[in-house]
């Protein structure tokens, strides 16, 4: 959060890998689907439980993970488009007055030869 994430998926305690890597590709399956990252976690879980042995069902397993800060699903990219655009735009710019500051330097000191 401090680096800007808007929000976090983590886990509260060490969770065994192969339960992570079931719970976390079924998560990303559903938010690849727009699910809100909430309820794509939620979803998650329940259909972790419905395939897991009974010791695999233990809480341990699978509740330790949990969403802090903007549970929303993800943006369609319309905002990425238009801050693309607004950094093209200042990027061009920016190069174009380091292009007619060197011509000018460029000219003045061709001027004084």
């Amino acid at each position: 959060m401090t680096a800007g994430a808007s929000s976090i998926i983590m886990s509260l305690w060490k969770i065994e890998d192969k339960t992570g890597a079931e719970l976390m590709g079924e998560f990303y399956r559903l938010l690849a689907e727009d699910e809100k990252k909430s309820e794509a976690l939620r979803q998650a879980k329940l259909n972790y439980l419905k395939a897991a042995d009974p010791f695999q069902a233990h809480p341990f397993f699978w509740s330790g993970y949990v969403c802090l800060g903007n549970s929303e699903a993800l943006d369609s990219g319309a905002d990425i488009s238009w801050k693309t655009g607004i950094f093209l735009v200042g990027f061009v710019l920016g190069l174009l007055f380091l292009i007619r500051r060197y011509h000018c330097a460029a000219l003045k000191n061709g001027a004084m030869m």
